[in-house]
Protein backbone atom coordinates (compact mmCIF):
# COMPACT_ATOMS: atom_id res chain seq x y z
CA UNK A 1 0.00 0.00 0.00
CA UNK A 2 1.19 3.50 -0.81
CA UNK A 3 2.64 5.28 2.25
CA UNK A 4 0.41 8.29 1.73
CA UNK A 5 -2.75 6.21 2.12
CA UNK A 6 -4.56 6.15 5.45
CA UNK A 7 -6.97 3.55 6.73
CA UNK A 8 -10.05 5.48 7.81
CA UNK A 9 -12.11 2.44 8.78
CA UNK A 10 -11.13 -1.22 9.05
CA UNK A 11 -13.84 -3.77 9.76
CA UNK A 12 -13.09 -7.35 10.66
CA UNK A 13 -15.19 -10.34 9.71
CA UNK A 14 -14.59 -14.06 9.83
CA UNK A 15 -12.41 -14.77 6.84
CA UNK A 16 -11.90 -11.22 5.71
CA UNK A 17 -12.14 -7.49 6.13
CA UNK A 18 -13.59 -4.32 4.66
CA UNK A 19 -11.81 -0.99 4.75
CA UNK A 20 -12.19 2.59 3.64
CA UNK A 21 -8.85 4.03 2.57
CA UNK A 22 -8.14 7.73 2.19
CA UNK A 23 -5.73 9.35 -0.25
CA UNK A 24 -4.82 12.84 0.98
CA UNK A 25 -5.10 15.73 -1.39
CA UNK A 26 -7.47 18.42 -2.47
CA UNK A 27 -9.97 16.90 -2.65
CA UNK A 28 -9.40 13.92 -0.36
CA UNK A 29 -10.40 10.72 -2.14
CA UNK A 30 -11.57 7.41 -0.68
CA UNK A 31 -11.69 3.79 -1.82
CA UNK A 32 -13.34 0.68 -0.42
CA UNK A 33 -11.05 -2.32 -0.06
CA UNK A 34 -12.41 -5.87 0.29
CA UNK A 35 -10.39 -8.88 1.42
CA UNK A 36 -12.26 -12.18 1.55
CA UNK A 37 -10.37 -15.35 2.41
CA UNK A 38 -13.43 -17.47 3.26
CA UNK A 39 -13.58 -19.61 0.09
CA UNK A 40 -9.83 -20.24 0.24
CA UNK A 41 -10.09 -21.22 3.91
CA UNK A 42 -12.54 -24.01 3.12
CA UNK A 43 -10.84 -25.05 -0.11
CA UNK A 44 -13.69 -24.03 -2.39
CA UNK A 45 -12.16 -21.16 -4.30
CA UNK A 46 -9.65 -18.36 -4.32
CA UNK A 47 -9.24 -15.48 -1.95
CA UNK A 48 -10.74 -12.22 -3.22
CA UNK A 49 -9.02 -8.88 -2.82
CA UNK A 50 -10.38 -5.82 -4.55
CA UNK A 51 -10.39 -2.08 -4.28
CA UNK A 52 -12.89 0.39 -5.70
CA UNK A 53 -12.01 3.47 -7.69
CA UNK A 54 -11.09 6.63 -5.77
CA UNK A 55 -14.28 8.58 -5.00
CA UNK A 56 -15.77 11.10 -2.58
CA UNK A 57 -16.52 10.22 1.06
CA UNK A 58 -20.23 9.98 0.28
CA UNK A 59 -19.62 7.65 -2.67
CA UNK A 60 -17.30 5.45 -0.61
CA UNK A 61 -19.99 5.09 2.07
CA UNK A 62 -22.54 4.30 -0.63
CA UNK A 63 -20.27 1.51 -1.93
CA UNK A 64 -19.88 0.15 1.58
CA UNK A 65 -23.68 -0.18 1.77
CA UNK A 66 -23.56 -3.27 -0.45
CA UNK A 67 -22.13 -5.07 2.60
CA UNK A 68 -23.60 -5.50 6.10
CA UNK A 69 -20.76 -3.32 7.39
CA UNK A 70 -22.51 -2.06 10.53
CA UNK A 71 -22.71 -5.65 11.79
CA UNK A 72 -18.97 -6.19 11.41
CA UNK A 73 -16.44 -5.49 14.13
CA UNK A 74 -14.62 -2.14 13.87
CA UNK A 75 -10.89 -2.78 14.24
CA UNK A 76 -9.52 0.63 13.27
CA UNK A 77 -11.25 4.00 13.16
CA UNK A 78 -9.27 7.10 12.22
CA UNK A 79 -10.02 9.69 14.91
CA UNK A 80 -10.45 12.41 12.26
CA UNK A 81 -13.38 10.45 10.79
CA UNK A 82 -14.95 8.99 13.96
CA UNK A 83 -17.88 11.42 14.02
CA UNK A 84 -18.69 10.86 10.33
CA UNK A 85 -18.52 7.10 10.78
CA UNK A 86 -20.78 7.14 13.83
CA UNK A 87 -23.25 9.36 11.98
CA UNK A 88 -23.38 6.74 9.21
CA UNK A 89 -23.85 3.95 11.79
CA UNK A 90 -26.70 5.83 13.48
CA UNK A 91 -28.32 6.84 10.17
CA UNK A 92 -29.51 3.32 9.45
CA UNK A 93 -32.28 2.21 11.80
CA UNK A 94 -31.82 -1.31 10.41
CA UNK A 95 -28.21 -1.31 11.59
CA UNK A 96 -28.91 -4.11 13.98
CA UNK A 97 -29.60 -4.49 17.62
CA UNK A 98 -29.27 -1.90 20.31
CA UNK A 99 -26.32 -4.00 21.50
CA UNK A 100 -24.59 -3.53 18.13
CA UNK A 101 -25.06 0.25 18.25
CA UNK A 102 -23.82 0.31 21.85
CA UNK A 103 -20.71 -1.66 20.80
CA UNK A 104 -19.95 0.88 18.05
CA UNK A 105 -20.45 3.78 20.46
CA UNK A 106 -18.20 2.20 23.08
CA UNK A 107 -15.43 1.36 20.64
CA UNK A 108 -15.50 4.54 18.59
CA UNK A 109 -16.72 7.47 20.64
CA UNK A 110 -15.63 6.37 24.12
CA UNK A 111 -12.02 5.69 23.17
CA UNK A 112 -9.14 8.14 23.70
CA UNK A 113 -9.05 10.72 20.89
CA UNK A 114 -5.57 9.75 19.70
CA UNK A 115 -6.31 6.03 19.48
CA UNK A 116 -6.99 4.56 16.07
CA UNK A 117 -6.48 0.87 16.74
CA UNK A 118 -9.35 -0.46 18.76
CA UNK A 119 -8.95 -3.13 21.42
CA UNK A 120 -9.16 -6.77 20.45
CA UNK A 121 -12.24 -8.58 21.60
CA UNK A 122 -12.37 -12.26 22.34
CA UNK A 123 -15.50 -14.37 22.23
CA UNK A 124 -17.06 -15.22 25.55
Amino acid sequence: MDEALRTVLLLGAEGGSLAILMRPGNPMLFAVQVNDQSLAMIGEGDAVASQSDWVSWEDALARLESYPWRRLYPLTVDSEFAERIMAAVRADARAGSRESLHRWEQLVTDRPAAATDLPSRTSS
